[in-house]
């Protein structure tokens, strides 16, 4: 299911803000540099959307995991051998729980990589895993699985019949805003699922986010559309989209109304954007935006980086809230070249890793590079 604001072409779906995130108990994460010249053409994605990084996929190698939303498909990258492979669905659309080839998802768009790491305490022997939550958007749930290597299945976050095994997570697969147990509560169009940043839903249509937990409650907004700051039991949003926890606030994609929104000490503000849809660069009350998508954090250079899919740009925000344009120009097109020359036709989600921007080019229906040190933006997964 695509969102269909008046006037907003319909290509543009909800997404999931990506995290990398690493429990402090467990080692880090090897560190991939990426190839920035590699060109991958497999010519089989269908705009892809949500996108995220793991740096143990199949036993230690760093890897991509990209909703085909068109294909109704999790697709996996490896890095290393440079193959891109179906991970889960049968590419129907449906609702279907099981094993990983025979599971079926309706435009999956948001994805969570959250990984996992366990050593044989005998042989030394380390073992790796994924477990990954989608926003299965028309199927108004999210879903959940393990990949990899695990040798005590007790010591995953999943349960046992779930590794290799698409399972529901959380909604009950009826449209509504109903809160509850995890497989009692209702969603409407489910956008971003970033667990790893606290635990979270961003239910778009239903213009909150949920908390996940045991269960499932409403953590901000109070389920009507609009433009409000505030408390979060007051404040409103407009479609949200996808979050980012960063130095104790979230920060949130309000694509209904342009901005970026800011959660802290229990009160949302606007953190960039003067909720005029347009393409502005400046001040935070003055910048516009045209149906922001996701956000990221990039610790190195402490910007935020935004997709701005209607205006085909990326967008950075620093830390008072004001904008510019990084990559792109708001005409859309499929160039590579600079920062300025590159074109995009509606970028929808990225994720940063070591200095490189991975983005999804979902109307060009490919996964773009931009290799942030030297400015240049290539075409990395076609």
């Amino acid at each position: 299911m695509y969102l269909k604001p008046k006037s907003i072409t319909r290509q543009i779906a909800p997404l999931v803000l990506l995290a990398n995130w690493i429990p402090l108990a467990i080692a880090q994460s090897p560190v991939w540099s990426g190839s920035v010249t590699a060109s991958y053409q497999y010519h089989t994605l269908k705009h892809p959307t949500g996108i995220g990084y793991t740096g143990w996929l199949y036993r230690g190698r760093p890897g991509l995991i990209i909703a085909d939303t068109g294909n109704h498909l999790i697709r996996s990258f490896d890095m290393l051998a440079g193959t891109l492979s179906v991970l889960a669905g049968n590419g129907t659309a449906g609702y279907a729980n099981g094993n990983l080839t025979a599971a079926e998802f309706d435009n999956p768009t948001g994805i969570e990589v959250v990984p996992g790491i366990d050593r044989n305490p005998t042989t030394g022997a380390t073992y790796y895993w994924n477990t990954i939550y989608v926003a299965d958007t028309s199927n108004n749930v999210i879903r959940r699985f393990c990949v990899g290597s695990p040798y005590n299945l007790h010591d995953t976050p999943c349960s046992s019949f779930s590794f290799n095994f698409v399972e529901t997570y959380a909604g009950n697969h009826t449209r509504g805003y109903v809160n509850g147990s995890l497989l009692s509560a209702e969603f409407a169009g489910l956008a971003g699922v970033p667990m790893s940043s606290g635990g979270y839903a961003v239910d778009a249509a239903n213009h909150v986010v949920r908390s996940i937990g045991s269960s499932v409650s409403t953590y901000a907004g109070t389920g009507t559309p609009g433009f409000v700051n505030g408390p979060i039991s007051s404040a409103q949003f407009n479609t949200p989209t996808q979050l980012k926890a960063v130095g104790g606030a979230l920060y949130i994609t309000d694509a209904g109304n342009s901005v970026i929104r800011k959660v802290s000490g229990g009160n949302v503000t606007t953190f960039a954007g003067s909720g005029q849809i347009g393409y502005h660069d400046g001040p935070p009350g003055t910048a516009k935006f045209a149906w922001p998508t996701s956000i990221e954090y990039n610790s190195a250079d402490s910007y935020f980086y935004v997709t701005d899919p209607i205006n085909n740009v990326i967008r950075r925000i620093d830390s008072s809230g004001n904008v510019s344009t990084y990559a792109g120009a708001p005409t859309s097109g499929y160039v590579d070249g600079s920062l300025s020359q590159a074109r995009f036709n509606n970028p929808t989600d990225l994720v940063i890793v070591n200095g490189l921007m991975y983005v999804t080019d979902t109307n060009n229906n490919c996964v773009r590079l931009i290799d942030m040190k030297a400015g240049v933006v290539s075409t990395y997964i076609n």
